[in-house]
Order: structure tokens, then C-alpha cells, then sequence
């Protein structure tokens, strides 16, 4: 079979959950167990489809649980790829087999992070479970000092807010152009003003939203 064929077969049938068709591709040519694609190994499309018992096939054919994504910019693991779509019972077996929870290389690369700005509650309650870093905070292009709780707001994604509360350094500091600032958001998540803090972050005041003006501490 050409390799573009494969490709597509193979793609087409992990989407479609068959595994016995799977198990008959690679049986037919071993060495395509090993290929990488744009989505990293098969295990990276398996987890990112939510295919558990495929999952469970080619991590027992021996693919690394904790491979990256060389074509990928972000590099991702397989247990991103489940993190960012929600699959939390893939999430659950990739950790059983070993995945590391690794969030040393930015907020694309973070597990966690991927849970969080698609607001799945399940993955993010069970990777707090499972002992992520909760309070790392990264500076990037896109980011100012932010950590998990800061990107649950950024993104509204308040039921996640809630969970990630009790596990962060506190309420998340913003950059308003002028200053840092950090939002009081009640239970409903609506915004009830702004705290106002200097350049090195000692507040200064607060942003009274009912009289529409700042009164200083």
C-alpha cells in the first residue's frame, strides 16, 4: 500500500475507533508502527481522538507515552493532545502508563494549560489529582505572568475558575496598559471592580464600579 494510502486509511480508522482494522494495518507492515506525521505518532492522533482501547493497543506495541510532536512547533505529548480535547478517561490511562505531567516548556506544552482554555472541568480536576504544578506562571509573547487560574479568566472559562481557586497563589494580576490590576469576581463571575497595583505590584487602590472612579488606599 502507497504511503499516502496508509496514511489516510490509518486516519480514517483510528477516527472511527476500529481497532481490529488498526491492528490489521500495522500487521500488514510492521515498520508504519513507528511512522511520525504531522500529528506526532499514532499515539498522539489516537489520545487527541479519544480512541482509548487504540490508545491501549499502541502503547502495548510500544510507542512512547511521553513522545513529542518533532513536526509540531508546540511539541506536544499524547497526553496533551487528550488534555486539549477532553478526553479525561485517555488522560487517565496515559498517566497510569507513565506520562509525565511536564510543564517546563510554556503554556502550549502544559496539559493543564490545553484543559483549561477549552474549559474541561474533568481534566482539570484530575490532573490537580494527579499532582500538576497549579502555580506556575510563564512569560511569553502572548503571556504576562500568568498561571492557570489567570487563563481560566482570560478565557471565561468560569466553572474552571472555581476549581483552580483553592489551588492558585491568589487572585491573577493583569496588565492594563497603565498598570496591574486583578479583577474580584464573585461566585457568578461577574465583575465587581478592580484592585490597582504599581509596577511592582503593590496595590494602590481600588476601582470603585459603582461611583466609576479609583479611590486610593
Amino acid at each position: 500500500m502507497a504511503e499516502k494510502t496508509f496514511l489516510k486509511d490509518m486516519w480514517d480508522t483510528i477516527r472511527q475507533g476500529d481497532l481490529e482494522r488498526v491492528v490489521a494495518l500495522i500487521d500488514a507492515d510492521r515498520e508504519r508502527l513507528h511512522m511520525t506525521t504531522v500529528f506526532g505518532t499514532w499515539l498522539h492522533f489516537a489520545a487527541s481522538e479519544g480512541q482509548l482501547e487504540i490508545v491501549k493497543y499502541f502503547i502495548s506495541q510500544g510507542l512512547d507515552v511521553n513522545a513529542r510532536s518533532e513536526s509540531d512547533s508546540s511539541g506536544y505529548t499524547p497526553i496533551n493532545a487528550a488534555a486539549s480535547k477532553g478526553y479525561v478517561e485517555v488522560v487517565r490511562y496515559l498517566l497510569s502508563c507513565g506520562a509525565i505531567l511536564d510543564v517546563s516548556r510554556g503554556g502550549q506544552e502544559n496539559p493543564l494549560f490545553r484543559a483549561v482554555l477549552n474549559g474541561h472541568t474533568e481534566v482539570v480536576k484530575l490532573l490537580i489529582d494527579s499532582g500538576i504544578d497549579t502555580k506556575i506562571k510563564y512569560n511569553t509573547k502572548t503571556m504576562r505572568n500568568m498561571d492557570a487560574l489567570a487563563l481560566a479568566y482570560e478565557w471565561g472559562q468560569s466553572e474552571v475558575v472555581k476549581i483552580l481557586r483553592p489551588y492558585s497563589l491568589g487572585e491573577p494580576v493583569f496588565w492594563d496598559r497603565k498598570g496591574y490590576c486583578t479583577p474580584v469576581i464573585d461566585d457568578c463571575y461577574i465583575f465587581q471592580g478592580w484592585k490597582d497595583f504599581d509596577l511592582q505590584g503593590n496595590r494602590l487602590g481600588i476601582y470603585n464600579s459603582n461611583a466609576k472612579k479609583r479611590v486610593r488606599d
